[in-house]
């Protein structure tokens, strides 16, 4: 028998096994699609996070208060904030522009609506700090901070809660019960590294915030950026030096955080989610490579008495072995073919609505090379027991 209708012959067989052949594909398949669906999430994941690492800069550093445990205390957490002592320091300290923050939650509200949102009290610079812009008007200066100006920016959304399609610039909020006028609107920014939504800030001067809405002026956070040239890892060494080195009296230690170790943080847990999905697919690769198994064993037994036939017309082992080869392979072609589909459906579709990535890396599709030699050698041990078969034994079966 020729080797093409050898390959019709195979054919036909597998079609007429039917569900077997189905089970086989499908389990191999979903392997090969978790694995494929698993390494372009991760891939959307990482290119996410380093989009939104670019997005709002790479040089900025915060400069916290260190957290206090208290002994039986409910919470046991208090944080006492930075003192003006910090802030000297960093006026001190070369090339670094810095802005102090303080934040409360208040109730903002206009004439027909009210929202309570983060009111953040900001010196000036904290916009160039962040990089932000005015889609409308402007933003704080240093002459608002000085007159305790009772004026607002807000961030894109609570413009929209308070003032829906209508322009706010020249406009009264209350914040707090307080009157403050609208001088600008900010561009829309979305969820900061830190998880935090920005767009939902409303921003006025630092001292005014302490003067008129806070009640103190404690200083919650500093965060600071370097020249164009310095590296946050850079700045933040050079914070940390020159605390530590200006030791006044009664000054808290502070921590120095970089933006970095949150993009750190979702790659370790990117790791770990990376981790646990390949190993559900090299399970389900390991099932699809049984389910191969076991399907050419029964395979095997059921056609003994054909393949004792032909092995009695004149048909040599490595014949044999060829044709049982050529139906494994069919087999783990149609599941990886079907699991490549899958995976390149589902990465998409998980990478759109979660992350917001529209492009897929198709290079991975390379890994589906290892399923691929995986269901093959699965394949050869019924191959190799099929070209091994006694003839006797198989026709007295």
């Amino acid at each position: 028998m020729h080797s093409h209708q050898l390959r019709k012959l195979s054919v036909r067989i597998l079609l007429t096994l039917g569900f077997r052949s189905v089970i086989a594909c499908g389990v191999l398949g979903a392997g090969t699609a978790g694995l494929i669906t698993n390494v372009a999430v991760t891939s959307a994941a990482r290119q996410h996070a380093q989009l939104s690492f670019q997005r709002y800069g790479a040089q900025y550093v915060y400069v916290l208060p260190v957290v206090i445990r208290k002994k039986n205390a409910n919470p046991a957490i208090t944080a006492p904030g930075l003192s003006p002592l910090h802030l000297r320091i960093m006026q001190s300290m070369p090339d670094c522009l810095w802005a102090g923050i303080a934040q409360r939650t208040l109730t903002v509200a206009s004439l027909s609506q009210k929202v309570v949102t983060a009111v953040a009290g900001v010196d000036p610079s904290y916009f160039d700090v962040r990089g932000l812009a005015a889609t409308e008007g402007r933003l704080l200066d240093a002459e608002d901070d000085r007159a305790l100006a009772r004026i607002a920016v807000l961030s894109s959304a609570t413009a929209r809660d308070l003032f829906s399609d209508e322009s706010s610039l020249g406009k009264v909020v209350r914040i707090g019960g307080v009157p403050f006028v609208i001088v600008g609107v900010l561009e829309s920014r979305g969820t900061d590294l830190e998880g935090h939504e920005v767009d939902t800030v409303v921003f006025v001067p630092r001292k005014t915030a302490a003067v008129r809405l806070f009640g103190s002026s404690q200083i919650d956070m500093i965060i600071a950026r370097g020249g164009a040239d310095e590296s946050a890892s850079s700045l933040a060494a050079r914070i940390t030096e020159q605390m530590q080195n200006d030791r006044h009296r009664g000054q808290r230690a502070v921590s120095v955080k970089l933006p970095d170790a949150v993009m750190k943080m979702s790659e370790r847990t990117a790791a770990v989610y990376n981790s646990w999905t390949l190993g559900s697919a090299v399970i389900g690769m390991i099932a699809g490579g049984i389910g191969i198994v076991t399907i050419m064993l029964i395979t095997v037994k059921e056609r003994g008495p054909e393949i004792a036939v032909r092995r009695a017309l004149g048909a040599t082992r490595s014949a044999i072995l060829r044709q049982f080869i050529f139906e494994t392979t069919c087999l783990v072609a149609a599941g990886i073919v079907a699991g490549v589909l899958a995976g390149v459906t589902l990465g998409m579709g998980i990478s759109s609505v979660a992350y917001d990535v529209h492009s897929f890396p198709w290079k991975i599709l390379g890994y589906a090379i290892i399923p691929t030699a995986f269901g093959i050698l699965a394949g050869l041990i019924p191959s190799w027991i099929a070209a091994r078969l006694n003839i006797v034994r198989a026709l007295a079966g």
